[in-house]
């Protein structure tokens, strides 16, 4: 069973986490990039 609507859900929801994933890294990186 796989509708159209789950998928574009969890696009969304990847796409989401992935960007969250990706703001981390940036932050960890500028953090280090301080020192």
């Amino acid at each position: 069973m796989y509708s159209p609507e789950f998928g574009s859900l969890h696009l969304q929801h990847n796409s989401f986490y992935y960007s969250f994933i990706l703001n981390i890294d940036i932050t960890i990186y500028e953090k280090h990039s301080m020192k």
